[in-house]
């Protein structure tokens, strides 16, 4: 009998049974981690596909980054999103339209909250583009003091 090992049994029938079972308990634990780490393998290996992928996408992509415009002082998000809405995104692009069309653009869609001191966002978006930021601290303290004076 299989496992049956009493003091009347062969002692080469044991050992027969023994190693059966230790050859049948490595072959499955061999052919287990085969599998595994085949699986492994595939899946490493799908991983760096789609990475790569990835990359090669985002080196075809143009990087986009916006400007923080509600460092300039008086112009709210709502603001902000009018400007976002006629492609302006940067202090320069703030900085290079005229008080003309920056008036146009907000006529368009003025509503209840109106631009104060519009006239002063594109200079101070061109100190703020020019990286001037303690320039542009002044004037904006200097605008508060106008508007306060009067």
């Amino acid at each position: 009998m299989f496992l049956d090992i009493n003091k009347y049994s062969n002692w080469v029938d044991a050992t027969i049974e023994i190693l059966i079972i230790l050859i049948v308990t490595f072959s499955l634990w061999f052919l287990l981690s085969w599998l595994i780490f085949s699986k492994r393998q595939l899946y490493t290996n799908n991983l760096a596909k789609e990475k790569n992928k990835s990359i090669k996408k985002n080196k075809e992509k143009k990087v986009f980054i916006r400007d923080n415009l509600r460092i300039i002082q008086w112009l709210s998000w709502k603001m902000e999103k009018i400007l976002n809405k006629n492609n302006i995104f940067k202090f320069k692009e703030l900085s290079e339209i005229s008080i003309k069309g920056l008036l146009e653009i907000l006529e368009e869609s003025w509503k209840k909250e109106k631009a104060l001191y519009f006239k002063t966002w594109p200079d101070q978006s061109r100190l703020a583009f020019n990286k001037k930021w303690w320039e542009l601290k002044e004037y904006q303290e200097l605008l508060l003091s106008s508007k306060k004076s009067k």
